[in-house]
């Protein structure tokens, strides 16, 4: 295709109809006069193409990366704003790629390639990008200096400092100095009270069996607490908050992650409580003692504000002398495995979900040497406690462990001289960062990303705090303004929005990170033959899981049809792949309405996702069932009438699927109705874009054609879109069967749903939700509402 006029007119209608198509863009654009040789470049660059200038010089885009295609628009700009704009992408590009494929000396190199406005504009948007990176990280207040915080202790109570801030380098013997004031406190009885995110961290600052720590419910009369910020908080432990003079936080960031994004409560309102109840601790305590390598600048104002002290910063430095090799995940594997051959052992820290981790691990035992699964599930069976970290690792040849040991650990084995770490964008860059140094004899480690997108998040604070209410506040947008008033609720929308996007620009992040704190970073330098033996270990640690899985569901199902669903081994809030498996074989034996699996179902189930899309279905059904002997419509069954009212819209015909006609226009004008308010069952209004959400949770509605949103919705529901021609200038595009490639054969999945869920969607059969105003909550209501949380969240039992 070859595109000679109208260059972005026509370069977003093939973009467009690739995209519906599902294939590749594939054009040329060609300019004929000096004047256009610019655009045609620039959209050429932008989306990899061809392009042919009005000297007849071709450029395919495709040979060059993204920043030499930049420096190739910059020499060919003319006018003021081509110069402009030229740089503006250079500088766009080489931001993305600091210290990932462009390094210094390319940078030191840059200067003679372009002109001098260009290279200085780079070099503002470098120093944006490390600005950004490094405010996640560490405080710009100068700490007082310390050599050892194991001798600290007696200060801490002999001087009248309020808050001290210990934000030393890692392997600087925080803990151990926390340790010791807590005793010194409790020998005080000051009550002293150290509160943390995870419980990984409390049992390794004292064992459970400690006489003050939350899970020893046989202490007579502790003389303090040791515990997780969720049982802490709790009504039980309101004499304990108030006794409370010394109250001790360790790695009080990853504390506030857990109450900003952890398992928390069942609402943003328990967050805002817990705050609250951590505010009111830190306020009537004497001493307030936290410590955080990473403590950034935003915490220590948020200290500040809830102790009402200005904190005493000492640092205590540490000598990083590990050094860090950037890798790929076949080259990590690769190296692992030939460490292991060699009879070496080897460490693997893994923060991949559930089945990724599964691989790895199988990866590994290729190599037919013993590997453990070093997981909470693991010490939860062995009866083991991160404190015996040391003593399992002695006994492996390999470990794959998961994020239970990336912080409070502290890994002293000679053996582990270096360690490999395998990061899947689910812990954010520090917290991979503090998983190398909890080996303290690493002098290597060699890191490698995921290769894929991470899943996206919410980078603004209002909207992670809407996203949560939607679900079940009574007045979704008039609560999320007044609770993002209350300063706790706000800061920690602010930390969870600022901790998302580090994931933006993940390897970069990592890496500025790790330069900040003291490693040295390199790429690591691994051979091809190695890098295809790290690649086929991968596929056979896949092949393994295959049959792992396989073997699981139907255990799994064989024990449901002989009525043991108590016994199966579904795992908790934490899943190994095997629980995992087992869990979906029962809800997909459950939707799918079947006695157990067989080979058939087996494949439609774990191939095909054919529970998955008859539970989204059924899910749509149930727009309908309330409306049944005037019953009031739930959530739920409002947010399935949204949806199904915007795929209606949009043209697609729930009776006649395939007769369904959707047009560019009528995509668009359904996604203008989604700005339209909905009443809610509440009486309260709120937008239908949220409730359509609700439903289509994983279709991205940021996309920028609306034919494309409408496609992803319908692929959920078991159907596909396709191009059927044009009328009037205007292609119209029908609904056809879904199709999937299984084991090299298309497969018709449409009509594998249909025989469990035919689509079933009447939308006469529910009245219209009524469109209302979205009117605000008073004042009273809000105080209403928050004492209402507060008492809902004294009342409720942690799972930690």
């Amino acid at each position: 295709m070859i595109i000679t006029r109208n260059y972005r007119s026509e370069v977003d209608a093939a973009k467009h109809d690739a995209n519906l198509a599902g294939e590749k863009i594939d054009f040329t654009l060609q300019s004929d006069r000096i004047e256009t040789d610019f655009e045609v470049l620039d959209l050429a660059c932008r989306f990899s193409q061809t392009a042919i200038t009005s000297d007849g010089v071709q450029t395919d885009f495709r040979k060059v990366d993204r920043i030499g295609g930049a420096k190739l628009l910059v020499n060919a700009a003319r006018t003021v704003y081509e110069h402009d704009r030229a740089a503006k992408n250079l500088a766009y590009a080489i931001s993305k790629e600091w210290k990932v494929s462009f390094f210094r000396d390319d940078f030191d190199a840059l200067e003679s390639e372009v002109p001098r406005a260009a290279f200085l504009k780079v070099k503002e948007a470098i120093m944006i990008t490390e600005g950004r990176v490094r405010s996640f990280h560490l405080p710009m207040i100068d700490g007082e200096s310390v050599e050892d915080y194991r001798t600290i202790k007696n200060s801490v109570f002999d001087n009248s400092d309020k808050l001290i801030v210990l934000n030393g380098g890692m392997a600087t013997y925080k803990t151990t100095a926390l340790r010791d004031i807590y005793t010194e406190a409790r020998a005080r009885r000051m009550f002293p009270v150290m509160v943390t995110g995870k419980r990984s961290i409390a049992s390794n600052f004292f064992s459970s069996d400690h006489e003050d720590h939350y899970k020893n419910s046989s202490a007579e009369a502790p003389q303090g607490l040791i515990g997780v910020i969720n049982t802490v908080a709790q009504h039980k432990h309101a004499e304990d908050r108030k006794n409370c003079r010394v109250l001790i936080i360790d790695e009080v960031q990853d504390l506030f992650d857990h109450m900003a994004t952890g398992t928390l409560g069942s609402s943003f309102y328990d967050r805002a409580a817990a705050m609250n109840a951590l505010e009111k601790m830190m306020k009537q305590a004497d001493r307030v003692v936290v410590a955080d390598a990473m403590i950034t600048d935003q915490t220590l104002s948020q200290l500040y504000s809830m102790t009402g002290a200005f904190p005493r910063v000492l640092t205590a430095q540490s000598s990083t002398d590990v050094e860090i090799k950037i890798s790929k995940e076949s080259e990590v594997l690769a190296l692992a495995k030939e460490d292991l051959n060699a009879g070496k052992k080897v460490a693997v820290f893994c923060d991949y979900r559930a089945e990724g981790f599964s691989e790895i691990a199988n990866a590994l035992r290729t190599s037919n040497r013993a590997v453990t699964e070093l997981t909470a599930d693991y010490l939860e069976r062995k009866g083991k406690t991160v404190e015996d970290i040391n003593e399992i690792l002695e006994a492996a040849d390999a470990a794959v462990i998961s994020p239970v040991i990336n912080s409070g650990a502290s890994i002293e084995l000679e053996d582990y001289d270096r360690v490999y770490v395998l990061a899947g964008q689910t812990l954010n860059a520090t917290s991979i960062l503090q998983s190398v140094r909890r080996f303290r004899a690493a002098r290597t480690a060699f890191i490698g990303f995921r290769r894929g997108q991470a899943s996206k998040r919410l980078i603004k604070a209002d909207e992670i705090i809407y996203s949560d209410l939607i679900k079940t506040a009574s007045n979704p947008g008039a609560e999320t303004q007044k609770l993002f008033e209350h300063k706790g609720a706000r800061f920690l929308a602010r930390h969870a929005a600022s901790r998302n996007t580090q994931f933006e620009s993940f390897k970069q992040t990592v890496i500025i990170a790790a330069e900040q704190m003291g490693f040295t970073v390199t790429r690591a330098d691994v051979d091809v033959k190695k890098r295809k033996d790290g690649t086929a270990a991968k596929a056979a640690g896949r092949k393994k899981n295959a049959e792992i899985q396989e073997e699981t569901a139907f255990e799994a199902s064989r024990m449901r049809r002989a009525g043991k669903v108590t016994e199966i081994d579904m795992g908790g809030e934490t899943k190994t792949f095997k629980q995992e498996v087992a869990a979906r074989t029962i809800d997909a034996l459950n939707v799918l309405e079947l006695k157990e699996l067989c080979e058939q179902t087996y494949t439609e189930v774990f191939g095909l996702n054919a529970d998955l899309i008859v539970l989204k279905r059924k899910q749509l059904s149930a727009a309908r069932i309330d409306a049944a002997d005037g019953r009031v419509p739930t959530r739920s069954s409002i947010a399935a009438y949204a949806a199904a009212q915007f795929l209606a819209q949009a043209g697609f015909d729930f009776k006649k699927p395939f007769q369904s006609v959707i047009t560019k226009a009528s995509a668009e004008a359904a996604f203008e109705a989604l700005a339209n308010p909905i009443e809610l069952e509440s009486g309260h209004a709120v937008r239908a874009m949220a409730l359509v959400k609700l439903v289509f949770s994983s279709v991205d509605f940021g996309k920028k054609y609306k034919t494309q949103i409408v496609k992803e919705c319908i692929r959920t529901l078991g159907y596909d879109m396709e191009a059927q021609g044009q009328v009037d200038k205007q292609t119209q595009y029908g609904v056809t069967a879904l199709y999937k490639k299984l084991n090299k054969e298309l497969v018709n999945v449409t009509e594998i749903v249909d025989k469990y869920a035919p689509m079933m969607v009447s939308l006469n059969s529910l009245s219209e939700p009524v469109v209302a105003a979205l009117d605000p909550v008073s004042k009273d209501e809000e105080a209403e509402l928050i004492q209402a949380s507060l008492i809902r969240f004294e009342e409720l039992r942690a799972s930690a």
